[in-house]
């Protein structure tokens, strides 16, 4: 898979997805060895950017407002999920219902923002996809 020619946001997009699939296949049991190996390629090939990427406090922000946010877990062999916020709050502290439906809406949302060239959502889909070697 040599996806450096391409343009850097189909490259983000096609990791996503690759991930998004791949994750989904783990939550209904472990993965094989190929689908491991496909996983950590495409991190390799996220990797030949070399985009140092760094969730701020803006990004935070932005990404809280629209609903969904970057959080770091404990979950397998992910360090990163994207996920929607469940009890968001407004200004004076009361809790609002969640702007998604479930944490794969605010996944797709998140994809979307980022095929439209959104840096955000790609530095996001970006760390997410990268996140898989932190917890390997």
């Amino acid at each position: 898979m040599l996806l450096t020619t391409l343009p850097r946001a189909t490259v983000t997009l096609a990791l996503a997805a690759l991930v998004s699939q791949l994750q989904a296949k783990e939550a209904a049991g472990p993965l094989d060895t190929a689908d491991v190996e496909r996983l950590h390629q495409a991190c390799t090939e996220l990797e030949r950017f070399k985009v140092p990427d760094t969730w701020t406090d803006e990004d935070d922000a932005q990404a809280a407002e629209e609903g969904w946010n970057l959080f770091t877990v404990n979950c397998g062999r992910w360090s990163m999920l994207i996920q929607r916020i469940d009890a968001p709050e407004d200004l004076q502290g009361n809790v609002l219902d969640p702007k998604f439906e479930s944490d794969i809406a605010a996944e797709s949302h998140v994809m979307e923002k980022a095929l439209l060239g959104s840096d955000l959502h790609a530095k996001a889909l970006r760390m997410w996809a990268a996140s898989i070697r932190k917890a390997a």
